[in-house]
């Protein structure tokens, strides 16, 4: 058996995740895959309890899926598991997003990051790290989506420590809980709502002592020459941006 600290949660077409974490032992990140099912909200809140950030948990891995890189993360699982620690110490937490950061965005996957935002196909070493960043700004905005109903976008502008600034989007699943327990009907949020919404969410992480973000690579997109965009899968600051608030509730 293995034991696992989860650090990325990562929303997807709901109710369908991605989840991340690094194997105890030997800190080795893993994105968790089941061999016959998709990852989603049903299985990380199978154990009298939900999978959260920074949850230990216990799971028998099968073995690596053998993808090419950067996405050799990839790793099966068997589907039992069980919730050792509900949520590690800050400390803790601390300990371990240090020892997987890198000292920029670029240095997580060690090629050029094209336009700031994406890399192509095959290209980089690894497809989710963890940087400190010196500040980011929440930008989450309303559009039509491609059925014509309005859907709420997120972003974070991220200065890293080279000083060179990103503007990314966000799949950590918690803002996005937080996004549902703050907005459940997206089509009547107007702009000054958003605009305090994002002013207030800045200001609190602006604050914080340190500012760790996870980034992750998505899937190549073939109707875009199978570029693998930048996103935000983690935003973890110390103190907390959200006041230790827990939003997941609202997703289920």
């Amino acid at each position: 058996m293995n034991f696992i600290v989860i650090t990325d949660l990562v929303k997807m077409d709901l109710p369908h995740i991605c989840i991340a974490g690094y194997l105890q032992e030997n800190m080795t990140c893993m994105r968790l895959l089941l061999r016959n099912k998709d990852t989603d909200l049903d299985w990380i809140s199978a154990d009298n309890g939900i999978i959260k950030p920074f949850t230990k948990i216990i799971v028998e891995v099968m073995r690596n899926k053998g993808n090419p890189r950067p996405h050799d993360e990839d790793t099966y699982i068997y589907q039992a598991y069980k919730i050792i620690e509900e949520e590690i110490p800050d400390s803790e937490k601390i300990e371990l997003l240090t020892a997987t950061c890198f000292a920029s965005i670029e240095d997580i996957f060690e090629t050029e990051i094209l336009g700031h935002t994406y890399l192509l196909e095959g290209t980089g070493k690894r497809s989710l790290g963890t940087i400190e960043a010196v500040s980011a700004e929440f930008h989450t905005y309303v559009e039509s989506s491609e059925h014509g109903r309005p859907e709420i976008r997120g972003q974070l502008i991220i200065t890293d420590k080279t000083n060179t600034i990103y503007t990314l989007p966000i799949t950590d699943l918690h803002y996005w809980a937080y996004i549902q327990h703050k907005f459940p009907d997206p089509g009547t949020v107007d702009r000054d709502e958003l605009r305090h919404f994002n002013t207030t969410l800045s200001a609190s992480i602006s604050e914080a002592d340190t500012i760790y973000l996870r980034i992750g690579l998505g899937r190549p997109v073939a109707k875009q020459q199978n570029s693998m965009y930048l996103q935000v899968t983690g935003i973890y600051s110390f103190p907390d941006y959200l006041n230790h608030g827990d939003y997941y509730s609202s997703l289920f």
